[in-house]
Parts: structure tokens; sequence; C-alpha cells
């Protein structure tokens, strides 16, 4: 690889490239010292600053919003997800990837439910459920995001802080926030549930993204604007400029802050130093914007070692995670100095591997793709050959083409090797999901198109079917016979009225003639939180069992509904919960609605049965899954405040 020219040089190349229509390399280089990366930095800074005074424009220099990043996919021993403390069955968080465990908010062991409520992590005893009780409850600093439950007993909570001085009482160590916030890394020593433990306290400068956990180690993801208190103060482009121009490099490096120790030691150790040196950062010829993106690792069997990992300056659309490789998806801008080079926006995905012997992310090599992607889901890797779906349009979010890229790794480069373009003209993508050699692509205006793409022959994909419906599905989730559940809204043929919450059954057997094989319609309701966070979608195939909770119209509050779902059954509702069974304080409601459930088998011969727990901030509730209208138990929070830790910042 070439090493990077000098900062003058790669900044007017850069510039000369967005305004001659010439398209820079999209390859990282790590920066050679951090005279060069300070340079590069400060350099993006001015531009960002001219480019906002002459066109008016906010630039992101302290102007970040929502807009600019895709949702939050919002997270020792394996992790729970993969065995359990209990000999009894459950379900486990629903993960894109086998082997790779997704933040989230409710995990159990068969025993116990760990979740987050409010500004709180609940330890709930749960079985049997008639005498399910609040084993432990701990405050969580910050609002919290999720959390990772490891077969050894430790727990991992990520949470996000704001502007102001942070730190635990105990440990006695305080931490400024900064203007971007803090992210947080509580790990717990639960080995005795009903009294964790705090072991270590990590802040980091930033914004959390997403978090996974694979083979025993934590991975965050997480970025900071790279923007200085100097430059907030500044009045006009002359003073921001001279700001940057003052600035050293430790202004602008985020920095992390650990509070540690061992389980059986009183006292704590305080440790501070920036997120990674000079040398594990990486930039681009096309600049960036004004973006720092951190991948950092943990080995959770070792709670007390180092966070370890790289960054980039970029901006950050979605991530993906494989067995062993975590993407950075960053989409180009509309508008702006990094705005996109041809008529519609394109992609970047870097590739930062995680396998070898010490897990550590390692970028590898970097591509580029047509369009815009939807969500992590669009994205799936087999052997060193990535598939990416995307949607084709001059601004990102909206209606044009959908194509599919297929892209090989030659250990430098992503380069595209296979293609189906023009695919749904005036259309988006509303959902994908990949199985083995097939992907499977929803796209909506007024119908709700399936196609069906081998992937057989990476060089040549092939679409095989296409299957038209009124409404949509958001989530497409594979059963074990070959055949996929989706979850949408069910529409009329102009895709105007709505009839409720809609789950389907797909018949693919046959790629060239796909079918809906079976749907019901969740009649009464608008929304379900499972069309945009598939976390919520709990499908446990030894109960045949899907629980999914939807806002009723007519019940005015949210439900979890309990369908019958198994391999070759009809389509069922076996019933529904209202909130109101667990918190009936109508004005506390849009902080009480249901988010995540989880199944727990019973032992016939013990006289159990299968048992679904719905989760609200207010609490819990458990109930038979063949009859989930006979609720066994409740149990409320007590002390919670169900609004706590909801109130965030406007980029959050």
């Amino acid at each position: 690889m070439t090493r990077f020219p000098p900062i003058s040089s790669l900044l007017s190349f850069g510039l000369l490239s967005a305004c001659s229509g010439i398209d820079p390399a999209f390859n990282l280089e790590q920066f050679s010292s951090c005279d060069d990366l300070e340079g590069t930095i400060k350099s993006q800074a001015i531009e960002e600053i001219r480019w906002a005074n002459a066109w008016g424009g906010l630039g992101g220099l302290g102007f970040a919003t929502s807009a600019d990043f895709g949702m939050v996919e919002s997270a020792a021993g394996e992790a729970m997800n993969d065995s359990g403390g209990s000999s009894r069955g459950y379900s486990t968080t629903n993960n894109q990837v086998s082997g790779v465990d997704e933040l989230d908010i409710m995990e159990t062991d068969g025993e116990y439910i760990y979740a987050i409520a409010g500004d709180h992590l609940v330890v709930s005893d749960v079985w049997p459920p008639e005498e399910a009780s609040v084993a432990a409850k701990l405050q969580v600093e910050g609002s919290p995001k999720g959390l990772f439950l490891m077969t050894d007993g430790t727990i991992a909570v990520l949470s996000q802080l704001g502007w102001g001085e942070s730190g635990n009482p105990e440990s006695g160590r305080q931490v400024p926030g900064g203007q971007d916030g803090l992210v947080k890394v509580t790990l717990f020593d639960a080995s005795m549930p009903a009294a964790p433990q705090v072991i270590r306290e990590t802040y980091s400068r930033g914004v959390l993204f997403d978090a996974r956990v694979k083979e025993g180690r934590l991975f965050t993801v997480s970025y900071i604007g790279l923007r200085i208190d100097a430059m907030q103060g500044a009045n006009g482009k002359s003073e921001k400029i001279r700001a940057v121009k003052d600035s050293i490099l430790d202004d602008w490096m985020p920095i992390r802050h650990d509070n540690l120790r061992a389980v059986d030691a009183a006292a704590w150790e305080s440790a501070e130093e920036p997120i990674c040196a000079c040398e594990e950062v990486y930039g681009s010829k096309r600049g960036s914007g004004d973006y720092f993106v951190s991948v950092q690792s943990l080995d959770l069997g070792d709670p007390l070692s180092s966070f370890e990992g790289s960054s980039v300056l970029s901006s950050l659309d979605h991530i993906y995670a494989s067995r062993d490789s975590i993407y950075v998806v960053s989409s180009e801008h509309s508008e702006g100095p990094w705005s996109s080079y041809d008529d519609s926006v394109d992609s970047i995905i870097h590739r930062f591997k995680i396998s070898g012997e010490t897990g550590i992310p390692n970028y590898q090599s970097s591509g580029k793709v047509p369009g815009y992607t939807l969500n992590q889901f669009a994205l799936d890797q087999k052997d060193d050959i990535l598939r990416v779906a995307t949607t084709r349009s001059s601004w990102k979010g909206g209606n044009g083409v959908t194509n599919l890229y297929v892209l090989e790794d030659d250990g430098d480069e992503l380069d595209i090797i296979g293609r189906v373009e023009d695919l749904a003209e005036g259309e988006q993508i509303y959902a994908v999901r990949y199985v083995e050699d097939t992907a499977y692509v929803v796209t909506f205006e007024q119908i709700d198109p399936l196609y069906t793409i081998d992937l057989q022959d990476p060089v040549n994909p092939v679409v095989r079917g296409e299957l038209k419906i009124p409404g949509f599905s958001n989530y497409l989730h594979p059963l074990e016979d070959g055949s996929l559940l989706g979850i949408g809204l069910d529409l009329d043929e102009n895709g105007w009225e709505s009839f409720g919450v809609q789950v389907s059954r797909f018949d693919v057997s046959d790629l060239d003639n796909p079918k809906l094989a079976d749907k019901v319609t969740l009649e009464g309701t608008g929304w379900s939180e499972a069309q945009s966070e598939h976390h919520a979608f709990n499908f446990y195939a030894p109960t045949a069992s899907l629980s999914v909770p939807a806002y009723s119209y007519d019940s005015e509050e949210s439900e979890l509904f309990v369908l019958r779902a198994g391999v070759g059954e009809e389509l069922g509702v076996l019933g529904s919960v209202g909130q109101s069974v667990i918190d009936g304080d109508s004005s506390e409601y849009y902080c009480t609605d249901f988010k995540r459930s989880v199944v727990i088998e019973g032992d016939p011969e013990m006289g159990e049965v299968d048992t679904v727990f719905g989760l609200t901030n207010a609490g819990l509730f458990a109930a038979p899954v063949d009859s989930p209208e006979e609720v066994t138990v409740t149990l409320e929070y007590p002390g919670i405040d169900p609004c706590a830790g909801r109130s965030g910042y406007y980029y959050w």
C-alpha cells in the first residue's frame, strides 16, 4: 500500500476531486504520525467552516443531527445466548448472525431475568413464575442502552452520558463529559444474582452507536464530532479558523477514563489515556467530514484487561458484524464539502477483522457500492464474499432503484464481482434477509414486491422470482423449513389505508415462484416496535410461538401479542396482554409500553408450563404461552421512574 501524501497534498487533492467530479480513492491508510493526524483533522475542520460560511450550510461543527447517522440498531465465557445457567430451555436475543451476540435490554438464564428498566439494571428471580420477585436493582449512570450477560455471571451494561461531570461516588473519580458526552461500560460480577458488584467503569468520550460480543470479547462502536470548545464560542469564519489553527491534537482526540478494582479488592485504581494511538487511526483521500469513529474491544474473560482497537475518520450509518469481521458503513452526504461525486448517494464500507488470537479489531479493506443501505440486514458475509443490498437515489432515504452487489475481499480492497441492478424503479428497500446463497429483498411504494435472488454464482447473481402483494414487511425471519416470517403493515392496494400490523409467512421453497402462504392481521393496531427493532421479534421454535409488541388503537395501549407460528401450523393469535396489567397509571403509558419478551420452557413432569414474560419499564408479567391472557403473575419494579433514561440529547 502507498503511504499518505503530505497533508496539504491530500486535502487539496480531495477538494479538487469534489469540484471536478473525480472520485478519489476510498481505501484507508494508517496515519504515520500524530502530526500527520493533527494536520488532516485541522484541514478538514477548516474546510467545513469555509463551506458552512460560504453556502449557508450547517456543516457538522457543532450542528450534528440525528439525520447524519442511521438509527441505532437500537449491544469470561460465551454470551448467554449460546448456553445458560439453567437446564431448562429459553429464548435468547434475536441475533442476525449465530455466535455474534447483539446489545439488548433483556436477557435470561432460565432462572433470572436481567433487564434494563428506566435507568436501572433489574435482576428478577422468575422461576417458578408464581414466586417471581425482584432480586436486585441497581441504578445505571446515564441513559442505559443495553446489556450483555455472560455464562460466568459477568454483566456488561452500556450507557450514554451527557455533557456534565460524571463519576461513581463509590470510586470517587469524576470524569468531564465534553461536547459529545460519554460512553460508559460498566462491568458487574453477578455470579450472585441477588448481589451484583461493580468491578469496572470505563468512560470514553463520544456517542455509542452499537455493540457486539463474540467469543467472550466485547466490541463497541462509537463516534465523536470533531469539534472543540474554542470553535463553539468563536464568532464568524475567521475566529473559528483561528481557533482550529491554535488547537493541539489533544483537543480533538477522544479520551478514555478507567476505574477498576479486583472482585476481592476494596480499593479502586484509575487510569486515563487516549482511546487509541495516532498510528491506530485511519483516513482516506476522499476526506471524511468531521467524525471520528472508534471500534474498540475488551476481553470479558479478563475484565481488568485493556480496551484495544482502531479508529477511522469517517461518518457512520450502520455496522454489520459477521463471525470474523465488523463492517462500518458510511454513505456520502447529500451536500457539503464531502458530498456525493455523482448524481446518487453511494456507500463506503470498511472491514475490520476481529478474528485471530487477539480478537483486536484490525482494519483490512474497503469497498464502495452505489446507493444507501437500509440497516445491518442489508449486508451479509459468506467466506470472504460480502453481499450488499442498496437503494440508489439522489438523496438518502429517497425512492430510486434497488440493487444488490457482491464484493470479494482481495486483502486490500472489496471489489464488486457481481451485481443485480435497477429493480423496483420508484421504490426503496424495506427489508432484506440472506439465507445461505439466497437474498430476499422487500421493496415498497404502493405494493410490496418480495424478490428472491439466487447468489450461488457470486459473479452472476440472478433474480429468480417476484411476489407482489398489498402492504409491506419491515423485517424477515427465516424458519427451519426454509420459509420466512415477516412483520409489517397490512395496507390496501393503493398503499394508503392500514388495517393493522401484519405477520406473514412466505413459502420460498420454489425461488421462481414465491408465495404468501399465510398471514394474520392484528386488527386495531397501528405499529409494532418489531418493525424497526428486530430484538422485539421473539420467535421461539420449541414452543412454536411468536411474541411481538404492538400499539392497539382499540385499547389505547401497548399490547404484547403471542401468536401460534410453528412450522407447518396456521398462523393465529393466541392472545394478548395490555401494558395496564403492570402499570395502570395512564399518564406514564408512553414510558411503559412493551419492549421485549422471553419464553422459558416448563417441565411437564413437574407440572410446569411454557411461559412468556413481557417487559416494560414498570415491570414484567408472566403467562402461559398457549393462553397468554391467563396472566400468572405481574411483577412491578418499585422505586423506578419508568421515564428515567428516555430523554436524550439531540443526537440520540
